[in-house]
C-alpha cells in the first residue's frame, strides 16, 4: 500500500485563517503609519502656513503710519508725509470699502475680525529707495494728502493699504484694493486686541502733551470706535494711540479626520480683552482636524516714542 503526503483540509483552513491574520494586521499597520504620516504632513504644513501669516501682518503692522520726516517743528501732526489712517479694525465683521477711505464695519455675529495696515511704501522728499511692496506682492499707489493746513497738501504720496480678513475659509489680504488672495488656507478664527494708551488720549482731548506715557490697556476694535466719537472734528483719532496689535489666529489641517486620537480639545482665540494675558477658551471640534491657536503681539512703531499723545504721521 503506497503512503500518500499532503496536508489536510483543516490544516489548510488554519493556515489560511493565520494567513488573512497576517494580512489584516499589516493592514492595519499600513493604515495607522499613512495617517499618522497624513497627519505629521498637515501638521507640518498647518504650522507653516499660520506662523508665516502671523509674521507677513507683523512686518505691516510694525509700519503702520510710517511717514517721510518733513517737518522741522515740534509740533503734534504733520511732520511727516503719511497723513492718513494708520490703523482700523473690525470686530467681527469686515470693511465696508477701505481702498476709499470707508472703514464701516459690516458686522455679523461671531464673524472674525479684519484689519487695515497703511504706510508711506516710497521716498518722496530725498533720493528714491526701493519701494515696499503690499501684501501681494504689488507697488504702492501714489495718494494725494488732502488736508489743506498740511506743509505737504496735495502731495502724492506712494501709500501701501494692506487689508487682512478671513475670506472663504483663508486668511486673505487685499492690497490697495486688490481681490483678495489667500496666505493661509483653513483658518477658523482670526481675532485682534490693542495695546491702547488710554491716558495719552485722554490727555490729547485735554489739549495736554502726555511726556510719560502710560500703561497700555488691551482693548478690542469696539473700544476705539466708541472712543474715536470723541475726538470728532480734530486732527488726530483715537487709534493714533495704539501702541501694540495683539494677534491670534486658529488653523487646522486641510482634510477632515486626521487626528488620529479623535476629537482633540483645543484652545481658541481670547473673545474679550480679560483673557488676552491668559488663555483663549477651550474648544472641542467635531470633524476630527487638528487645530492649533498661533498668537502674537507687535508694536506700532511710529508710536513707540517717549511722548505717545504727539502723533509724528
Amino acid at each position: 500500500m503506497n503512503q500518500q503526503f499532503g496536508r489536510t483540509l483543516i490544516e489548510l483552513m488554519i493556515a489560511i485563517a493565520i494567513s488573512v491574520v497576517i494580512v489584516l494586521g499589516i493592514s492595519a499597520l499600513y493604515s495607522a503609519s499613512t495617517r499618522s504620516t497624513q497627519a505629521a504632513t498637515q501638521l507640518g504644513a498647518m504650522n507653516e502656513d499660520g506662523a508665516l501669516s502671523l509674521h507677513l501682518i507683523g512686518q505691516s503692522i510694525k509700519r503702520a503710519g510710517y511717514g517721510e520726516i518733513v517737518g522741522t517743528d515740534f509740533v503734534p501732526n504733520d511732520q511727516t508725509l503719511f497723513s492718513f489712517a494708520n490703523i482700523r479694525a473690525c470686530k467681527n465683521g469686515r470693511f465696508a470699502n477701505p481702498g476709499t477711505n470707508n472703514f464701516d464695519c459690516n458686522t455679523v455675529a461671531n464673524a472674525p475680525d479684519s484689519l487695515v495696515i497703511q504706510f508711506q511704501g516710497e521716498s518722496v522728499a530725498s533720493s528714491a529707495q526701493r519701494s515696499t511692496f503690499n501684501c501681494l506682492g504689488a507697488n504702492p499707489v501714489l495718494t494725494q494728502i488732502v488736508e489743506k493746513d498740511h506743509p505737504a497738501y496735495l502731495t502724492e504720496v506712494p501709500l501701501v493699504i494692506n487689508v487682512y480678513e478671513i475670506v472663504n475659509g483663508s486668511l486673505a489680504c487685499s492690497g490697495n484694493s486688490q481681490p483678495f488672495q489667500a496666505m493661509a488656507g483653513n483658518i477658523d478664527e482670526f481675532k485682534i486686541f490693542f495695546g491702547y494708551d488710554d491716558k495719552a488720549a485722554d490727555d490729547a482731548l485735554l489739549g495736554k502733551t502726555n511726556i510719560s506715557p502710560g500703561a497700555a490697556n488691551i482693548v478690542d476694535a469696539d473700544f476705539i470706535r466708541a472712543k474715536d466719537l470723541s475726538f470728532s472734528g480734530r486732527e488726530n483719532t483715537a487709534w493714533d494711540y495704539i501702541v501694540s496689535v495683539h494677534i491670534c489666529a486658529v488653523a487646522k489641517t486641510r482634510e477632515k479626520g486626521t487626528s488620529v486620537t479623535g476629537n482633540t480639545p483645543y484652545e481658541g482665540c481670547p473673545q474679550d480683552a480679560s483673557q488676552v494675558l491668559g488663555n483663549g477658551p477651550t474648544r472641542t471640534p467635531t470633524d476630527a482636524a487638528i487645530r492649533k491657536q498661533y498668537r502674537q503681539v507687535f508694536t506700532v512703531r511710529s508710536q513707540a516714542t517717549s511722548s505717545p499723545s504727539v502723533r509724528f504721521k
